[in-house]
């Protein structure tokens, strides 16, 4: 089920001009569309896995009825779920490149959200003159999943 973006648009402002993000990449795209890629393949495979294992539980019941139940037991145990969590993916990538002067620069992030909702948030650097400076900043709001209501 996709969680939606929280966040409608962002900005960075330093000095007297603002940049706004552009989308890098839309992570949560790329993950439906490998999931349903796989989909037949990862179904197919689980569902002859579990056929092999009651084949075989079911041979072994025919020689000795307690070691076919262990045999079952055993199938029973190392079947488990997919329990990877898409939710810690991120929905999607933005970014801006900033140009800073030498030395003490301020940088303010505005998040803009629904409903007129915002968020700012500063950042302050030092920088020496050649530097390139990386910052990464996550957001873990989402909108609300559409559960068909």
């Amino acid at each position: 089920m996709e969680r939606p973006t929280y966040y409608i648009g962002a900005t960075l402002s330093c000095v007297d001009s603002d940049f706004e993000l552009q989308l890098l990449e839309d992570v949560n795209k790329i993950a439906f569309k490998g999931l349903d890629q796989r989909m037949d393949l990862e179904l197919s495979k689980a569902l002859i896995r579990v056929a092999l294992k009651k084949v075989a539980e079911y041979q072994v019941k025919q020689e000795d009825k307690t070691l076919g139940s262990v045999l079952g037991l055993i199938n029973a145990i190392t079947e488990k779920a997919d329990t990877r969590n898409w939710q810690t993916l991120p929905h999607s990538i933005y970014y801006v490149r900033v140009p800073l002067q030498t030395g003490q620069n301020k940088i303010t992030l505005h998040l803009a959200g629904p409903g007129g909702d915002s968020h700012s948030q500063e950042f302050n650097y030092e920088i020496k003159k050649g530097q390139v400076l990386f910052h990464t900043f996550s957001s873990l709001e989402s909108g609300y999943p559409n559960y068909g209501y």
